[in-house]
């Protein structure tokens, strides 16, 4: 991303900082005129996996009910892996 780009309200000023989970940017709050700290997420791209993930427990009747980024792991074949079913209930039974 680049200094002059805008994001919904939030122009890009200048890169702050960057790390393995993002870029930090300076930005100017267009609505609120004023300076502020913008985090840019990145994330791998897994192809649906996690949906296929979720479709697999589906198909079995669970319900995961904890969809987050730290419940997702990649094994060491590669392959996403959905964790922590904690929570997780049967379809048609109440909690």
């Amino acid at each position: 991303m680049s200094a002059g780009t805008t994001i919904e309200h939030y122009k890009i000023l200048e890169q702050l900082g960057q790390g393995g989970m993002g870029d930090v940017y300076r930005a100017a709050d267009l609505l609120l005129e004023r300076d502020s700290a913008q985090l840019c997420m990145v994330m791998e791209l897994t192809k649906g996996e996690a949906l296929g993930a979720l479709h697999y427990a589906h198909e079995r009747g669970v319900v995961h009910r904890d969809i987050k980024p730290s419940n997702l792991m990649v094994g060491p074949d590669d392959q996403l892996k959905l964790m922590d079913f904690g929570i997780a209930r049967l379809m048609g039974r109440r909690a």
